[in-house]
This record gives structure tokens, sequence and C-alpha cells, in this order.
């Protein structure tokens, strides 16, 4: 686990895995909790040590030495009569992935999340931020994706990604890390959008074969396609351009998907959305326009771009008037 971490993980976060069963039911027990964290520190002691002079929970584990890693990810283990102790990143990471999302699935009910949550599931924080990250690198890499508990989570069970969102909002990293008014998160955003805002492509192909509204209107960047946009998602801007999306829907902050991807530079998408039929002029969001965002930010790619398909370079709208 410490090998593919997203972050360092501390000794309580690690000692929580064993209570973790994936293909049991419950998938989290407490009664297989060790009764003394450090306990894990006996148990693995030639390979991980902590930070710092005690022994508390809190403190970080890290492995011993980096030739610990180093022998544990190489071709000689995996090959040798210690391979079943081999560590590869793909797979790791469907382990972590799994392990994530079966620890979140846990807050199957509406008040099942409060402050104290963090304490006593001391592996419910990471859990909450880092989930799609090991996903993410599972999808990249492998047709394994479809053996994730990811459609589960998304899909069937709203009460536990609405307690999730409650521990970490994913469609805006400024919001609080827990939200406790059940108001401001009770309508769950659809799955379709979540997966493309995380980026998740595999996930995306399998909730738009379970029927999902690929035109589905919802969230800061308003529809799916207008996140994936923002968040430079390629492959998946162009799954549901291939999926037949509404390119030039007007929603969300940035109005449309052309003037999300101007805005963060991403010449290859601008490309993409243009060529898929993105009015260059469509006029609304925060910069009014496409051009306008581009230019802002110096994008000079962008806006090289766009003025080759046409936009008015003297358009009087906005915040800035016109791009110049």
């Amino acid at each position: 686990m410490e090998s593919y971490s997203a972050q360092p993980l501390q000794l309580n976060e690690i000692a929580e895995v064993i209570a973790l069963d994936v293909e049991a039911i419950p998938r989290v027990n407490i009664e297989r909790r060790f009764q003394e964290p450090e306990d894990i520190l006996k148990i693995c002691s030639a390979l991980i040590t902590f930070s710092g002079e005690e022994v508390k929970d809190t403190v970080t584990i890290q492995l011993a030495h980096f030739s610990v890693k180093e022998y544990l990810v190489s071709d000689r283990i995996r090959h040798g009569k210690a391979k079943a102790y081999s560590c590869q990143e793909t797979e790791a990471n469907f382990l972590l992935a799994n392990d994530c999302i079966a620890y979140l699935l846990q807050f199957d009910e509406l008040d099942s999340v409060t402050y104290s949550t963090y304490s006593e599931f001391p592996l419910s924080s990471y859990a909450a931020l880092y989930w799609f990250q090991h996903v993410r690198i599972v999808e990249k890499n492998s047709s394994a994706a479809t053996n994730l508990l990811t459609i589960e989570f998304l899909l069937t069970r709203c009460n536990a990604l609405l307690n999730r969102i409650r521990l970490h909002d994913p469609d805006g990293d400024w919001a609080p890390m827990f939200r406790e008014d059940m108001e401001s998160v009770k309508n769950v955003l659809p799955p379709l959008y979540y997966a493309s805002l995380l980026g998740l492509p595999q996930s995306v192909r399998m909730l738009l074969d379970k029927g999902e509204d690929i035109n589905a209107r919802a969230g800061y960047y308003g529809n799916a396609l207008q996140a994936a946009s923002s968040r430079n998602h390629g492959e998946i801007v162009q799954i549901l351009l291939d999926n037949g999306v509404d390119v030039n829907t007007e929603s969300g902050f940035y109005g449309n998907a052309l003037q999300a991807a101007s805005c963060g530079g991403h010449d290859r998408l601008v490309q993409m959305l243009l060529d898929n039929g993105a009015d260059v002029n469509a006029n609304g969001g925060y910069f009014r326009n496409a051009l306008l965002a581009a230019s802002r930010w110096g994008h000079d790619r962008v806006v090289e771009t766009l003025l080759r398909k046409g936009a008015c370079v003297s358009a009087q709208t906005g915040e800035y008037d016109n791009a110049l």
C-alpha cells in the first residue's frame, strides 16, 4: 500500500486496512481491527519504519529503505520465490481503488458521516480524497477496471456517494473538507458527470452503456462535456463526442465546453471541439466567449486556433469588453 499510495500514510490508516475485505459482507468489519495499530510495525518490522520519536497513531509510515520498494516492484521478485509479494503499479492501484471504494460504501446511511468520522474511521479522509486517482491509473493501464467497485459506487449507492461528497466534494476543490449541511449536497450529481470530471474513461463508457443521459445538466461545469473539457480529459471528450453529446449545450460556469477548454489552454481539445461543430463565437459563461477566455490567460496557441476558425476579434462583451 505504501509503495503506491497517493500520499504518505499514517500508522492508523495502514492498520485500518486489516479490517477491509472487499469480497465480504460487510466489507469493513471493525472487529478485525488490530487492538493496537502499532502491531503493524511488528508484522512488517523489516520493511517499514516511522517518522518521529514516538510510535503514535498519527505518525507517518514509510518504507525502511528505498531498496525495499525497488525490490518489491522489480522484475526479479516477479520471477523468484517471493513472487507472491510482488507489487506492480496497476495491480497495487487496483487493490487500493477497491479498498477505498469499499471503505466509502460502508457509509450508506444519510447520518453515517459526522465530524467524528475522521477519528473513528481513520481511512475515511484518504479514501474520499484519492479513490478516483487509483481508479484512473487502473483504467488507463488495464481492462481490469470492469472488476472495480466504481460503478456500484457511482450508480447504485446514492447515500454512500452523497456521504463521500460530504467528506470531500470533487465538483469544487475549494469546498471545505466536511460539509455538515445536508441541504447543500442532497442532490447527488449524475454519475456520468462525476466520471467525466474525475477522468475515468472506462467508467464513462460503462455508464453510457447503462443509458445515462449524456446531455444532463448539473454541477459547477454544467454538464459532463464541459467538466471533461475543463479538466483536460481528452479521451473522455472524444468518447462523449462519439456518442452524440451536444457540443454547444449552454450551461455551467464557462457557458460551453469550448470556452472551458480555451480558458485552460487545452489547444488539442479546442481543435477537437471545433472539428465536431463547436460554435467558435458562442456567447455566454463567465468570459462571454472562447476568444476572451483564451486571451485573458495568454493562451496564444488557442487564440490562433480560434482566429483560424473565424472567431470575431472585435466582439465587445464581458468584463474585458473585447479580446484585445
